[in-house]
């Protein structure tokens, strides 16, 4: 909670605030650096935080989507009227079939994140 008393959520040390919610799903923005443009956002169903929800959506510098999980990147492979499928954004030239489907715009609904190397980025720690 912040001084005022709104729900914050720290992620991999950064803010992020309560955009909003739908049933029991809460979408948080990112607040340490939105100002500046950034669109990292988290989803919680809850109180909890859902290990296959544990995704940072974001944008490169060219203005293409990437998603972050678990300190993987997976880049956007195809997509139908409503889901996409990601793929590993680092070793899917090297064999990893790791992949991860989303539908709506940020709504994780299958992680396949077994992957044949370790992540780039290293796994954060959440707490709410």
């Amino acid at each position: 909670m912040t001084e005022r008393g709104a729900p914050v959520v720290y992620f991999n040390s950064y803010k992020f605030n309560k955009h909003r919610e739908t049933g029991v799903k809460t979408r948080w923005w990112c607040s340490t650096h939105r100002g500046r443009g950034c669109s990292a956002s988290i989803t919680t169903i809850g109180d909890k935080y859902n290990s296959i929800l544990d995704a940072i959506f974001t944008t490169t510098s060219r203005g293409a989507r990437i998603i972050y999980i678990a300190g993987y990147k997976f880049f956007r492979h195809r997509q139908s009227q409503r889901k996409t499928r990601w793929f590993c954004g680092t070793h899917h030239h090297l064999g990893c079939k790791a992949v991860v489907f989303t539908v709506d715009p940020d709504t994780v609904i299958k992680c396949r994140n077994q992957h044949n190397h370790p992540p780039k980025v290293p796994a954060c720690q959440f707490s709410v």
